[in-house]
């Protein structure tokens, strides 16, 4: 039993009973990996967005709305039995804040220098010019239903390392409270994340930002990626012969070890499903540790929350995944506009987003390093959610005879 929902054994009544929260202060968590199908996670993902980030979310133009989907966050999190936070931070303008929302999973190293910690993280902000439906709400959705998948399952483990999952505020730039954009990101980076992290070491953050748009049609995908030195021909010149196909989520990273680490585990868990009509490419790059200057006037490379990580004195290891934002097909036109709405719920784009997402549910089980069940304390949590789980099945069941 994790967050709000008991486990039932028939799927019929899977979310028609509730119960008791996991006590926070258990400094474990359970985690779940059985396969979810296609269809069950693009239908979620498409929920979460039409009910939740659908608006636009800017924090005046769409005040009511960004609050709404803070506070649905907020609560998703605290259902899902996560240690749970708002924190405010100080922004341009002296009337405005901006609010990061924190969820922690604490693992059983946590507190310990054993503790390996992993952090996922997407922004809830818009413009004032879009209802952000695929910057960012679904990077926002493919958050929470990773969520959903990990902890409502049937088959539990234990996680050993403790895990931040962060919808970060004050993304997009706006003149009066963010002109340089990545507001709640810097600001977590600077003054939150080395709390987190304590006395254990930091594996890195894994960053979505807009991640559903998806075009199999030739010449739907611009050059994103330009420098005078010639340093992305190879990878442009690919994108030509492959006659410019928007057909892939684009993954980049510094060539750090540690970087190289959070690649490969999404990269194999990527591999291992199935659709491969919904491509995937990499680009590890050569970033120092953090950026020169010129480095971070190369356009696009530090444009997400992931630059954040980077550009911190200590250079923290980041995962960046993208649809390339407004360098393809509809989102040409719709980045920042209007058209950034529910029209783009199409099957394809729906099935490429929960592809990421089971992907990234699956690397981040295996970062997590989930032990078996049946270690002691695993296996007292899990036997008294299965007995429970059964006991309500077997009340739902004559209450519905």
């Amino acid at each position: 039993m994790i967050g709000d929902s008991c486990f039932l054994l028939h799927p019929k009544y899977m979310q028609k009973i509730k119960c008791n929260r996991i006590p926070p202060s258990l400094s474990v968590s359970l985690l779940f990996a059985s396969p979810a199908r296609s269809e069950d996670v693009a239908a979620n993902l498409k929920k979460l967005i039409e009910d939740n980030f659908s608006q636009n979310r800017h924090h005046t133009a769409g005040m009511q709305t960004h609050i709404a989907a803070r506070d649905f966050i907020k609560k998703t999190f605290e259902d899902y039995g996560l240690e749970v936070k708002l924190k405010s931070f100080p922004t341009s303008d002296t009337t405005t804040n901006g609010t990061n929302v924190i969820g922690v999973l604490r693992g059983t190293n946590s507190g310990t220098s054993n503790d390996s910690v992993l952090l996922v993280g997407a922004h809830y902000d818009t413009t004032a010019t879009t209802p952000g439906v695929d910057n960012n709400g679904s990077g926002l959705a493919a958050l929470l239903e990773m969520l959903r998948l990990l902890l409502q399952s049937t088959t539990g483990c234990v996680n050993s390392n403790t895990m931040i999952f962060v919808a970060f505020d004050s993304y997009e730039e706006d003149d009066n409270s963010c002109p340089e954009g990545m507001c709640g990101s810097k600001y977590f980076v600077a003054n939150d994340l080395a709390d987190y992290i304590g006395e254990g070491s930091f594996q890195g953050a894994i960053i979505m930002d807009s991640i559903m748009n998806f075009d199999s049609t030739d010449n739907s995908q611009e050059i994103f990626l330009q420098d005078p030195s010639g340093q992305f021909d190879p990878f442009n010149n690919q994108l030509q012969d492959e006659k410019f196909v928007g057909n892939f989520l684009f993954c980049a990273t510094r060539h750090a070890d540690a970087d190289r680490a959070l690649l490969t585990a999404f990269v194999n868990e990527w591999e291992a499903l199935p659709d491969d009509v919904y491509k995937l490419k990499q680009l590890p790059l050569n970033i120092a540790e953090p950026p020169t200057k010129d480095q971070l006037s190369i356009e696009f490379l530090f444009d997400g929350d992931h630059a954040a990580f980077w550009e911190n004195d200590l250079a923290y290891s980041a995962l960046y995944l993208t649809d390339t934002k407004g360098s393809r097909g509809v989102m040409k036109e719709c980045y920042h506009n209007q058209c950034d709405n529910t029209t783009l719920l199409t099957t394809d784009n729906l099935n490429f987003l929960a592809k990421t997402t089971k992907a990234l549910t699956n690397a981040v089980n295996k970062m997590a390093e989930c032990k078996d069940k049946d270690t002691s304390l695993g296996n007292s949590l899990y036997s008294a959610q299965a007995s429970l789980g059964l006991f309500l099945s077997l009340v739902a069941f004559l209450a519905a005879i």
